[in-house]
């Protein structure tokens, strides 16, 4: 796990090199299925998800790698590309706005950020960062054996029938705690939540979670000794307990899997949102000490959430 956000300077010279040799004009073979690739900016973690992607399709693809602030979108390259794929919210954003005709997958989207970009857009697929709520919950419960989580949202969740048939099997009772329009109650709603839950559920949510709150509800959830499961691995470095999230190489894994059906026609094109396929998990074990608490492996958690989630 600690490989997936440090690259090696060696691994960064090698991916530099792979970026500059696909930026140079190839001729495609006959029945080659070309794809723009636009990322927001560059980064590791896009670098990464291209990286993958690369390495995991069908070898029937050729690739074309853009950043979307440098790209004309009158490009011939990407007007002829079969498939268009953008990482970032800006990329997406950019591509809505052309009003392309071909298949386009937006990733590094939350739920929130998808009815901005794909509203109306028939031809548009969202692989999210958000997990599936239901697998929020089992992985909660079965870290922790929790009778109670809490959470704190805009609007309260509402679980679809599968998720509440989910919620009930594993015996979790599930306490929203609504904020309003602002974040002037939150430290107020957080301990009130506190009171009455074992545990805080933060929920993909910048407007809730960021750089000017988090440092406060970490704080005030230690102080408590109340564990904190979360959406980012980078809470989980801040002091939250645990995260279940979908790291750049499963973000790059699930594109190339729906490449690779969209070649062999079973891409299933009315599932317009589709949650995260893969994920991955991180543990601060200096919380769990400090917090008295004895973590099962990864390998068995992930065992336990595939089990529940079924």
């Amino acid at each position: 796990m600690k490989g997936i956000y440090t690259a090696g300077i060696c691994i960064n010279r090698l991916f530099s090199l792979l970026l500059i040799v696909l930026a140079v004009p190839t001729t495609a073979e006959a029945g080659d299925r070309q794809i723009a690739v636009v990322k927001s900016s560059e980064n590791s973690y896009f670098n990464q998800t291209i990286e993958t992607l690369i390495d995991q399709v069908d070898e029937h693809f050729s690739f074309r790698i853009f950043k979307t602030d440098t790209f004309d979108a009158s490009d011939e390259i990407l007007q002829e590309a079969d498939i268009i794929v953008t990482l970032g919210a800006r990329a997406a954003s950019n591509i809505a706005s052309q009003s392309p005709d071909q298949l386009v997958i937006n990733a590094y989207l939350t739920l929130q950020q998808t009815e901005q970009f794909q509203h109306h857009k028939k031809n548009h697929i969202a692989v999210l960062l958000n997990q599936p709520l239901e697998r929020y919950l089992a992985f909660s419960k079965l870290l922790l054996n929790l009778k109670t989580l809490g959470t704190m949202n805009r609007s309260a969740p509402v679980l679809t029938r599968r998720q509440e048939k989910i919620r009930q099997k594993l015996n979790l009772k599930l306490d929203p705690y609504q904020l309003g329009d602002t974040n002037k109650d939150l430290l107020v709603k957080l301990r009130q939540l506190i009171m009455k839950n074992e545990a805080l559920l933060m929920l993909p949510d910048q407007t809730i979670y960021n750089r000017d709150t988090l440092k406060g509800i970490l704080l005030t959830t230690y102080r408590s000794r109340t564990p904190v499961i979360s959406y980012s691995p980078g809470h989980v470095k801040s002091g939250a307990l645990a995260a279940i999230y979908s790291s750049p190489v499963d973000i790059g894994r699930h594109i190339a899997n729906l490449l690779n059906q969209h070649h062999k026609g079973r891409l299933n094109k009315k599932n317009r949102t589709i949650y995260a396929q893969y994920y991955s998990i991180e543990t601060n074990q200096r919380v769990a000490h400090s917090l008295g608490l004895d973590l099962p492996g990864e390998e068995k958690i992930r065992q336990l959430v595939d089990e529940a989630t079924k």
